[in-house]
């Protein structure tokens, strides 16, 4: 089948800043010690084939969100390759399709 989705070799890395100092955006450019380093996703690698459904499933901070962002272009990997071959929509707040008035029938 057509891979329409796929990662190689992916890494995600976010720089936080370190909330005793005081951080500017030159220390995000220059990469300052200030800066901690937090990786959210470490070597990933799947692909996912035309009519194929997928569901990440996992606990807070497992990078559920982070792969979503990866496939839709809204962040890129540190490291590795996305490749995405059509067109994606993804629903990405925390809160969509949780409506309290509605039951998801």
């Amino acid at each position: 089948m057509e891979e329409i989705i796929k990662f190689e070799n992916v890494d995600k890395e976010y720089k936080l800043g370190n909330k005793k100092q005081k951080v500017k955006i030159i220390d995000f450019i220059f990469n300052s010690k200030k800066l901690n380093k937090k990786k959210a996703l470490t070597n990933v690698n799947f692909s996912i084939s035309r009519g194929e459904r997928v569901a990440f499933i996992g606990r807070n901070g497992s990078g559920k969100s982070t792969i979503l962002k990866l496939i839709t272009g809204v962040s890129y990997p540190t490291n590795g390759k996305v490749i995405v071959n059509g067109k994606v929509n993804a629903i990405l707040e925390l809160n969509a399709g949780f409506e309290a008035d509605f039951t998801g029938r």
